[in-house]
Formats: C-alpha cells, sequence, structure tokens
C-alpha cells in the first residue's frame, strides 16, 4: 500500500528563526540531509507534497515534489510528517512501514501534530484547516515582534482516543472505545518519543542533533553515489558542483602521503577530487568523517569526526574543525569551529572562534569574527528570537544567524545571539542578544538596511558562487521586509 507522503511545517517555525525565515523547517540539515533529502532516500517521492508558505513553495526546485494540494486518483492513504522530524532514520522508517501496514493514527506533541497516517476524507480535513491557519495567520507570519498563531489541528481528532503517552507527547488511534494495540503500534511508537533529537523543539536543537545524526548519515549512505539537490540554488549556467555525482569512497589506509590519520581507517570516506595537503590531521578517534566531492583542505589543518564537509568546501590553512561540525555546499572555513551547522556558501575564512552556532546560506563572517558559546557562570542560555528571552535548557548556545548576514571584522557576539535575515554587523561594542532581520549596524543607532542594496549585495555575492538570484529570491526578499515596518 503505497501512502502519499504530505510534508508540512506549522506554527512551530517561528522557533526555527532565523533560519526558517527564508527556509522551511524541513530542508533545514540535520547532519548529513534535511528531512526532504532523508525522504528521498528511503522511499520514492514522486506525487509527494510539500507543505509551507506560499513564498518559500515558490522556491521548490524538481518535479518529484509538488507543493499544490490535489487528490490522485487511487489514493488510499496519506502519510503527514512535521518538517521537525528528519534526524532519526528509525522513526522515519518506522512511519513509512506503519503507513505500509495500512495503519491509522496521529501522534501528536501538544498540540502539535508531528506525524499522522490518514484516510483521504480525514486527510483533506487537516489540510482544510492547514490552509484556515495559513490564510488567517499570513500578516502574523511574517512579524519579527512575537510568535506564529497556532494551528488549532488537534480538534479535528476529538473522536480519536489516545493508545500511548510519553510525556508531552501523545499517539491516538480512531474508533469509539478501541483502546488495544493489536499491531504493537504503541510499542513502536513509545521507542520513538523516547530517541533524543527524534522531535526538534527549536533551533538550538540542530546542534546536539546533527553530532549524533553526522555519524549515523555516514554509516547509512557513505558508499551511495547520491545526488543533491538543495533548495533554494539555481545555476548561472556552469555546472553546479552539487550535481558532481559519485560515492565517497573508503580509502582504508592509503591516505596521502604527508597525511595524519587518527583512529581506524574504516572511518574515513572521501568523495572525487578530494584534495588534502601534508600537514593534515584526521582524527577520527571520536567519530567518522566524510569529505564530499571536491573538497580541498588545506596544510596544518587538524579535522575531528564526527565531521562531514560538503561538496566544494574549502578548510584553509591551520583550521582546527572539532566534533559535531557538518558543512553544506561550497563553505569557507578557517580558525576553530566546533560543534556547528553550517548550511550552503557560508564564509568563515579567517580566524576566530565559532561553537555550538546554526548558520545559514550566503553567511560571510568577517575577520577575528568570534561568538560566545558559554556563559562565564556556566549558566543555562536564553535565546531571544524577537519576543522575548526563551529557556534553552542547555549550557551551550552559539551564534543563530540567517540567510545573507554579514559581520565585520574583530566583531563579538554574546552567546546565543540571534541575528536575523539580510543583516549587516558593525560598529563598536557588541550586538543586542537579537538583532531582528535587515538590521544596518546592529550594535549602536541602529538603522534598516535597504531593501534594493540588500538585493543587490545577494545578488553580487550569489554570482560569485555561480548560482543567479531569481525572482522568486527577490519576492523572499520583499515578503520578509515587509515585517520589519516597511513598505514594499
Amino acid at each position: 500500500m503505497q501512502a502519499r507522503i504530505v510534508v508540512f511545517e506549522d506554527h512551530q517555525w517561528s522557533f526555527m528563526r532565523p533560519l526558517a525565515w527564508s527556509v522551511p523547517v524541513w530542508e533545514l540539515p540535520v547532519g548529513m540531509y534535511s528531512l526532504r533529502e532523508r525522504l528521498e532516500i528511503l522511499t520514492d517521492p514522486d506525487a509527494g507534497l510539500l507543505l509551507t508558505r506560499p513564498v518559500l513553495g515558490a522556491m521548490v526546485a524538481g518535479d518529484a515534489w509538488s507543493t499544490v494540494w490535489a487528490e490522485p486518483a487511487g489514493r488510499t492513504l496519506d502519510l503527514w510528517l512535521s518538517g521537525r522530524l528528519g534526524a532519526r532514520w528509525e522513526i522515519l522508517e518506522g512511519l513509512l512501514a506503519a503507513a505500509e501496514a495500512g495503519e491509522s493514527f496521529a501522534w501528536f506533541d501538544g498540540d502539535s501534530l508531528i506525524a499522522a497516517c490518514l484516510d483521504p476524507e480525514t486527510s483533506g480535513r487537516v489540510h482544510d484547516s492547514w490552509q484556515i491557519w495559513l490564510g488567517a495567520s499570513d500578516a502574523g507570519l511574517w512579524r519579527q515582534d512575537r510568535p506564529v498563531p497556532p494551528w488549532q489541528v488537534a480538534s479535528l481528532f476529538r473522536p480519536w482516543v489516545p493508545v500511548a503517552e510519553s510525556g508531552a507527547h501523545r499517539l491516538l488511534v480512531p474508533g469509539g472505545d478501541r483502546r488495544e494495540d493489536p499491531g504493537g503500534l504503541a510499542d513502536r511508537w513509545r521507542s520513538w518519543a523516547g530517541m533524543a533529537h527524534g522531535v526538534l523543539d527549536a533551533i538550538w536543537d540542530l546542534v546536539p542533533a546533527a553530532e549524533g545524526a553526522v555519524a549515523a548519515d555516514i554509516g547509512r549512505t557513505a558508499g551511495q553515489p547520491l545526488a543533491r539537490n538543495p533548495f533554494g540554488l539555481v545555476a548561472d549556467q556552469r555546472e553546479p558542483i552539487w550535481e558532481k555525482r559519485g560515492a565517497p569512497s573508503n580509502p582504508g589506509g592509503g591516505v596521502p602521503t604527508g597525511v595524519t590519520l587518527l583512529g581506524d581507517p574504516q572511518d574515513l570516506y572521501l568523495g572525487a577530487g578530494v584534495v588534502l595537503e601534508p600537514g593534515t590531521v584526521i582524527d577520527a578517534t571520536s567519530g567518522p568523517v566524510l569529505l564530499d566531492s571536491m573538497v580541498h583542505v588545506q596544510s596544518s589543518c587538524r579535522l575531528a569526526g564526527p565531521l562531514y564537509l560538503g561538496r566544494g568546501c574549502l578548510v584553509k590553512a591551520g583550521a582546527r574543525l572539532y566534533p559535531g561540525c557538518s558543512a553544506g555546499i561550497g563553505c569557507r572555513l578557517a580558525g576553530e569551529i566546533g560543534e556547528t551547522v553550517l548550511m550552503n556558501f557560508v564564509n568563515k575564512q579567517h580566524d576566530g572562534f565559532l561553537g555550538h552556532a546554526v548558520l545559514g546560506s550566503w553567511i560571510n563572517l568577517g575577520a577575528m569574527t568570534t561568538c560566545s558559546d558559554l556563559k562565564n557562570n556556566y549558566g543555562q542560555v536564553r535565546v531571544d528570537l524577537g519576543w522575548g528571552p526563551l529557556e534553552t535548557g542547555s549550557r551551550f548556545v552559539g551564534l543563530l544567524a540567517g540567510d545573507h548576514v554579514k559581520t565585520a571584522i574583530g566583531t563579538l557576539l554574546n552567546t546565543g545571539t540571534s541575528i536575523g535575515f539580510a543583516t549587516n554587523i558593525f560598529g563598536s561594542g557588541m550586538p543586542a542578544k537579537h538583532v531582528p532581520c535587515f538590521a544596518w549596524g546592529g550594535v549602536q543607532d541602529t538603522a534598516v538596511h535597504d531593501l534594493a542594496k540588500a538585493e543587490a549585495t545577494a545578488r553580487v555575492v550569489m554570482g560569485r558562487r555561480g548560482c543567479r538570484m531569481t525572482p522568486q529570491h527577490e519576492a523572499l526578499f520583499r515578503k520578509i521586509a515587509s515585517g520589519v515596518g516597511r513598505s514594499v
């Protein structure tokens, strides 16, 4: 029984700011892959559906997924999956297997839907509810000073009954007084609900989730010739580096001359065209290391696993990359980086420390930009995403930066600083813990970054990496800018 996959984001996306201003939640990388990419590995996504804000749906590339609701002929079930899933292969495989077996269920975290396998009629009602929520809250979706109004979907499942609970999570099944679970779904679900980082609650969860995910992803897919289809990237007539196909191979003990490998040789994987200059030290004692196609590591670098570097990354001489890092396509890395998630085309080309950070795409950190990831009193970090301090429950939270952020040389950033989309940080002193989108300065007498100038800069930056700024990108810039009190 082939169920259609419906991947969605809801009101919880506002807790994934500042990256989620310009990236759907299901596109945020956890380890080597996003949720969408994991589903493409596990199943045929043909006729699958991606539900997101319309301005982001317009940027979905390829024809495997649709962003428009339809009623395909012969469909018997829809498997709804929240974009907050994605770090655990076991959960995705279990949910797909339950849908294949025709089991109807709904998994809630509080009032937020995590996953559900539904007949077409119920699925249609859920989609209608999602559409109503999206339309009614459209103005609030782009407000920076408050969380997004909730999607009230739980009321549709009041006739359903609970068969299992785990903390705020609960599993529901349809049917009057049915309390039994003959298929064992409740037991399987309890194991999923108990897995660390199986569901992401907020943007700072990406860092602890990524470290385990990198190791699991390498073990699962290192020998497969996988194509990458990144969100929002459009090549500018040249063959893009993300289309370089090839399966990263294990060199065994045959690492290049002058390169030192610590740990098990079976934990190192190198893609096609990887260059490791003499003096490089790769430490695989704490986890595997995968360097994807066209990665270039200059001399005197130390790379420690678990670590994933995406296609075309450049690691500059003397860099130290500590366990738990993952980087997307075409990043340029230097200095000290530890337990950090970087999306595509991030420039951190100079000395300075970056730790427990989550960075969007097209970011440029000026020389000696340094972020704190630990408070001096060793207390738990609070993060402000735009509507006041939030408890993270963690002692380690570094920089959280949206797409197209720039910092000046010598910029110092406090623990858990959040910087919004297309913001340019400069000036003496430290920025506030929350810097909104399109801020110009961010330290003293902050102005609003001119929209036309921000777009012009982005066009130049993207062109330098062989990518093109499209009308869809321009519409996204305007939509996000509308939330900072500007008429666009």
